[in-house]
């Protein structure tokens, strides 16, 4: 899926780099596509996996639509910072429909999902006590609450649907910044309460005892792990500024047309 996908992005630049209209029309396309499919397979990935936390058929779009959200918070911010440190002409207004009519609804949406999530997580006696774990358990559940609800959601998608701060350039970006936070706190909260909540091996039934007692176990991210998510923004920024400098990859303007 990843590569395929990386394989269709090279064909579309080559395309819009030598002015071809259909073809650029046909990749861009295909690409949104093959990116829809992408995060969908990675939400199946860990939807199949026999865990409460993670056993959920609702991951795969939960996973689209975190995708949305972020990717045009992380636009919004790319192409603000870009023309404005370049000093190009840009158009508020292209600005301020991107952040009120797709990164607002792409918020609403991912709040929805997860919120049907949780609810059909917790409603199941399976799988409630992981739901309530998940919720009310520790220092994740006030990542999750305080990260990725009210600053990473609720506050930005307030701050969007306000016409006063909803059609101001910082606050968007602003609000922008704090969806790309809530992202990665959902990240976090997708990959580790699963993982240190034990599974249920056998429904239904009580294991007396076990060689190797399994229970609730503690992660912290370690400077090693710290390090390597630096070093990888850090590899993809320098890619980026290299493709800046080599190709010509800014417009030199931006405006609104919708």
């Amino acid at each position: 899926l990843y590569s395929g996908h990386i394989m269709i992005c090279v064909i579309y630049l080559w395309a819009l780099f030598k002015e071809k209209g259909r073809l650029t029309k046909i990749a861009s396309l295909t690409v949104c596509l093959w990116a829809i499919g992408t995060h969908t397979g990675t939400g199946a990935i860990f939807a199949m996996v026999p865990r409460e936390l993670y056993n959920s058929p609702l991951l795969p779009p939960s996973f689209v639509a975190a995708a949305l959200s972020s990717g045009a918070a992380l636009m919004i911010l790319v192409i603000v910072t870009l023309f404005r440190a370049t000093r190009r002409p840009l158009d508020n207004e292209l600005i301020i429909w991107m952040g009120r009519r797709l990164l607002a609804v792409f918020l609403l949406c991912a709040l929805y999902v997860m919120l049907i999530e949780n609810a059909h997580r917790v409603y199941l006696v399976a799988s409630r006590e992981a739901g309530l774990f998940f919720l009310f358990g520790g220092f994740h559940s006030v990542l999750f609450w305080g990260g990725l609800i009210i600053l990473g959601a609720v506050v930005p998608a307030i701050l969007l649907f306000i016409r006063r701060t909803g059609t101001s350039i910082p606050w968007i970006v602003f609000a922008s910044c704090l969806v790309v936070f809530g992202v990665l706190c959902e990240r976090f909260l997708i990959v580790v309460p699963g993982l240190i909540h034990p599974p249920d091996l056998l429904p239904g039934m009580e294991i007396a005892g076990t060689v190797v007692d399994e229970g609730i176990v503690h992660y912290s991210i370690s400077p090693l792990e710290l390090l390597q998510a630096l070093g990888v923004a850090g590899i993809i920024g320098f890619a980026f500024l290299l493709g800046l400098k080599v190709l010509p990859l800014a417009p030199t303007e931006a405006k609104g047309s919708l």
